[in-house]
């Protein structure tokens, strides 16, 4: 983060961290955050992850709902593997 942070500095042409806006910075350091971390969250997606279709998830409004199309998704790859997983190619199932 401190590098970010330097890169972020020098770019806006800083003079001190104190000129830092902090709107600023969220808006400007998030996407570089979601790229350093998808690898991550694609790797925990590919062994523990269920698949949804977006238009089931837009008809989410509260938690109940949530659950629901939750348990739903793991219904549907019942019978697969226990993790939810098509055995021969370990995507997640639909």
């Amino acid at each position: 983060m401190a590098r970010e942070l330097e890169d972020y500095v020098a770019e806006r042409g800083l003079a001190r961290h104190e000129q830092i806006l902090p709107d600023d910075f969220v808006q400007w350091i998030f996407p570089r955050l979601v790229a350093h971390r998808r690898p991550r969250y694609e790797a925990i997606a590919q062994r523990f992850g269920y698949t949804v279709d977006a238009r089931e998830a837009e008809t989410v409004r509260d938690d109940t709902d949530f659950l629901a199309l939750t348990a739903a998704a793991i219904e549907r790859c019942a019978g697969k593997t226990r993790t939810g997983f098509e055995p021969e190619t370990r995507r997640p199932c639909l």
